[in-house]
């Protein structure tokens, strides 16, 4: 079972080796929410895009949906909303 997309996985149960994928997720955890903050959703879309190559789509989707709502403030997470429909704020 995956530790990033199993919500019944507790976080102290998680032993995912470290492995390029998971540091690449971390990184693009990082790399959206600065996106996110500096309001430039070319940016943000491109790290998606790149990410694609090199993390599981499963474990983008749980950064996108499970992990990045939980670190942005309201604001932010209004924008990433917005984005994903395609509007600019």
């Amino acid at each position: 079972m995956d530790c990033l997309t199993s919500s019944a996985t507790p976080a102290a149960a998680c032993t995912a080796p470290d492995t390029a994928a998971s540091r690449r997720a971390i990184q693009l955890l990082d790399d959206l929410e600065a996106a996110i903050a500096a309001n430039d959703p070319e940016a943000y879309n491109r790290h998606i895009e790149q990410a694609a190559d090199q993390v599981p789509p499963a474990i983008v989707l749980a950064i996108l949906q499970r992990y990045l709502p939980s670190l942005l403030s309201e604001e932010h997470n209004d924008r990433q909303l917005a984005w994903g429909m395609g509007v600019r704020l």
